[in-house]
């Protein structure tokens, strides 16, 4: 009932519906003699609103678009050719235009993946398409580079399933897509390949990983120590 308590007791904004529809009823009757029957006023403002609100939609696609060719014009060609004549200055314009798609590959499963992709949702599935798409890696048994599918991935069901890469062989091979898991083998075989130049490599350091390991191990201790504190407890509890 919120949103019906919200349109019955708030306020109106703007002159409202009836006195828009008034407005366009008295724009008609002062360019025209005010003899005009009501059926005759109904279907001359019904026209006149209909091309008002017409033009209105034609002119915002138009700033949306950028195409205006009215005066009143805010952004044109030239102002996107407008490169301050950097070029006398031995700058080169044509890369500062191009778009920069530098992209950083982390050669490691990150703690995010491990949850998404065992989860049948396309929100996940963008996700690990935004990490692996368009990736390069050598595969061993078909001795041929697959190329990681920048659109889709393959969710297989099953206790060891979840979100598969889809690798895209070569055309001149004969050679169908196939799936990968994801996960330390396919970094590897990743990691190993050579990509494309605006590709970085990031690898994790030893120390980090030794350190990840240190910490679950740890933790586990920790759960062990709680476990027997908690059986001792029982136990002196039985006993009195």
């Amino acid at each position: 009932m919120g949103m019906v308590g919200m349109r019955t007791t708030s306020k109106v904004t703007g002159i409202g519906a009836a006195e828009r529809s008034w407005g366009d009823v008295k724009q008609i009757k002062s360019m025209k003699p005010v003899h005009l029957s009501a059926r005759a006023t109904e279907m001359q403002a019904l026209i006149y609103t209909t091309a008002r609100i017409t033009e209105a939609r034609l002119k915002e696609r138009a700033y949306e678009n950028a195409l205006l060719t009215t005066a009143s014009q805010m952004w044109t060609d030239d102002d996107v050719n407008f490169d301050l004549q950097l070029e006398n200055f031995g700058v080169e314009t044509t890369v500062l235009r191009s778009v920069s798609r530098n992209r950083v590959f982390r050669c490691w499963e990150e703690d995010w993946e491990v949850e998404a992709k065992k989860k049948n949702d396309p929100v996940q599935e963008a996700r690990l398409l935004q990490k692996y798409k368009d990736l390069i890696f050598y595969d061993p048994d078909n001795e041929v580079n697959f190329t990681v599918h920048p659109g889709n991935m393959e969710f297989q069901r099953g206790r060891n399933g979840g979100w598969m890469a889809i690798g895209i062989p070569p055309d001149d091979v004969g050679l169908e897509e196939e799936p990968f898991e994801l996960g330390d083998m396919l970094i590897e075989m990743i990691g190993s390949t050579e990509q494309a130049d605006n590709i970085t490599m990031l690898r994790r350091a030893e120390g980090d990983a030794d350190a990840d390991a240190d910490t679950d191990e740890g933790d586990e201790s920790a759960e062990e120590d709680e476990d027997a504190v908690e059986e001792e407890e029982e136990e002196d509890g039985e006993l009195c």
